[in-house]
């Protein structure tokens, strides 16, 4: 079963990248590249431009590579970040970030609706990535859990939160929910850096096109894919700066 998983994954990559590679907006941006090599994973985000003084960034998903979190910290260092992660393991990684005195942890997850749902851990005892979204990775006799999760809208207002410059997310498939959801709500973060799952879906392009659409349809651009086709910035376009 595993070869089959992996002849899917990247038969898929090569299916999709002509489409990907088709919707990034050809500008002359500044890009920030951050790289996450910790973990095992494959995970490369990039912003654009500088960040303001005193940005405010909420990021969900730590897991076990908190390099991006950390590096944007050391880099920015009057900026707020909240970060989110109900996944167990998440914690332990998450107090090495407490040294910086603008960072705040929650163990919540982030939905399209307040309250408790059922989260898969992996099936491999050594992996983290646990998922809202029931694929062959995950679940499984005593691999359910349930967890608290919340609206981004939610989040903002218990925060106090009016506005995101940067918003980041590895939310293992959740993302095509929750960012339709934000965006109904009025919230519309400068940056999104977001890890897609669409290989989790038995229609991925179809899941992918509904979601660059929204997104394009609310101002934003892509402008940064990493080489591993899974990270991605979006830009909204409707700044006077870059």
């Amino acid at each position: 079963m595993k070869w089959i998983n992996v002849i899917w994954f990247h038969g898929l990559r090569f299916l999709l990248w002509p489409y990907k590679q088709s919707k990034v907006h050809k500008g002359t941006y500044k890009l920030q590249k951050f790289d996450d090599n910790g973990g095992g994973g494959y995970s490369s985000y990039a912003i654009v431009g500088e960040l303001p003084e005193n940005a405010v960034v909420f990021s969900f998903g730590i897991g076990d590579n908190i390099q991006f979190e950390e590096k944007l910290l050391e880099k920015y260092k009057d900026c707020v970040m909240y970060a989110f992660d109900p996944t167990p393991k998440a914690e332990k990684y998450a107090e090495k970030l407490k040294k910086f005195k603008n960072f705040h942890f929650e163990m919540i997850g982030l939905s399209d609706r307040d309250g408790y749902q059922t989260f898969y851990m992996p099936k491999n005892d050594h992996h983290i990535s646990c998922s809202t979204v029931a694929h062959s990775g995950v679940g499984g006799a005593g691999r359910e859990i349930s967890v608290p999760m919340k609206r981004l809208s939610s989040l903002m207002e218990g925060f106090g939160i009016r506005h995101i410059d940067l918003l980041k997310m590895d939310i293992e498939g959740t993302e095509f929910a929750v960012i339709p959801d934000f965006i109904k709500s009025g919230i519309y973060p400068d940056q999104i850096c977001v890890e897609l799952h669409e290989r989790f879906f038995k229609n991925p392009l179809r899941i992918l096109k509904q979601f660059i659409h929204t997104l394009e349809n609310n101002g934003y651009k892509m402008v940064y894919i990493s080489k591993e086709q899974e990270e991605f910035t979006f830009l909204r376009t409707n700044r006077e700066d870059f």
